[in-house]
């Protein structure tokens, strides 16, 4: 994760420090990432620039009160799983959730990330990468 995250973004000396836990699923990734930004950032713009799909094309916020729950327990929010993956209108999508201010950083969030590994893999953000870079004139 360290070493792909920093070629990925042509930053090698990215501070990265993950966690990752391996589970018996079909196919998906789910990720819990901390982010620290250099400009003030919290939930609520996080979750404005998420949501805007020129910003953040091809990225789904499932972050929210859970419709069937009669609850404002925080438990019952809806945020997304690999379950989410198998509907049609997530197919290709990032799942985002979960959006949370870090407590201990102020220009810092916590987020959930689901993705289906097979469909939105290393290839496949390669080619939209190299898309947005040809769009953005960087190719």
């Amino acid at each position: 994760m360290i070493n792909e995250t920093r070629k990925v973004l042509n930053e090698p000396n990215l501070l990265i420090n993950p966690t990752t836990v391996r589970v018996p699923v079909l196919n998906g990734h789910a990720e819990s990432i901390n982010v620290e930004f250099m400009l003030p950032m919290d939930r609520e713009k996080a979750i404005q620039i998420l949501s805007d799909k020129s910003l953040s094309p091809g990225v789904v916020v499932i972050d929210g009160g859970n419709e069937a729950a009669d609850s404002n327990d925080v438990y019952e929010y809806k945020y997304p799983t690999t379950n989410d993956l198998l509907l049609d209108e997530y197919t290709d999508a990032v799942l985002v959730g979960r959006i949370r201010n870090d407590t201990t950083r102020k220009s810092a969030i916590n987020l959930w990330c689901v993705s289906d590994n097979l469909r939105k893999g290393a290839a496949t953000n390669a080619v939209q990468i190299a898309e947005e870079m040809l769009k953005l004139g960087y190719l």
